[in-house]
């Protein structure tokens, strides 16, 4: 593992993702670009990864702006983990993130300042939130996460769990007089 707690490979059993990022070549046909390997940050039980950053929407693609924004100067590694550290959200952006969920695994509660488009592609995921509610999403159920304190939960005891989600960043807003902001709660 690096020293910025990241790593190449920690998917608890399930398949290497990769990630592949299309671009323009000079004439205008559609090409693949460069992709670095996908980089994960343990997290204890779970693992996330960005397969995508922008900082900005809409976004700006020509001459790979986006591109320069998000890989590092030779093209081997992510620059949006060195700036983002571990945040989740990215200012006025969005980020396309990977959760890998070992058995029994779960995220502390939490809240980021987001609207996420989450997708199960593998295993079982339970969403629970501060009200006590909750809901176990199957591979392919989607859910909609609104800036609501949450838990992400892997409720099978043998088997891994993957979700795929869209962090959107949003505009701060009162609930019951309190103004949301990010917090993430100890277990």
């Amino acid at each position: 593992m690096s020293s910025d707690g990241l790593q190449p490979a920690l998917n608890y059993g399930m398949r290497q993702c990769a990630r592949y990022i299309t671009k323009h070549a000079d004439d205008g046909t559609s090409v693949f670009g460069d992709s670095p390997d996908l980089l994960y940050r343990d997290r204890g039980g779970y693992a996330i990864t960005r397969n995508y950053a922008a900082t900005s929407v809409p976004m700006h693609i020509e001459n790979e702006t986006d591109c320069q924004a998000y890989l590092s100067s030779d093209r081997s590694q992510e620059a949006s983990y060195v700036h983002a550290g571990q945040r989740v959200t990215v200012s006025n952006g969005l980020n396309f993130l990977t959760v890998d969920l070992g058995p029994g695994a779960q995220t502390p509660m939490h809240r980021t300042i987001s609207v996420d488009f989450v997708t199960v592609i593998e295993g079982r995921v339970e969403l629970l939130l501060d009200s006590g509610e909750s809901q176990v999403l199957e591979s392919g159920d989607a859910i909609i996460q609104r800036a609501t304190m949450h838990r992400w939960k892997n409720p099978s005891s043998d088997k891994p769990a993957r979700f795929v989600a869209v962090v959107i960043d949003m505009r701060a807003h009162e609930v019951n007089g309190k103004l949301l902001e990010q917090e993430y709660l100890r277990s």
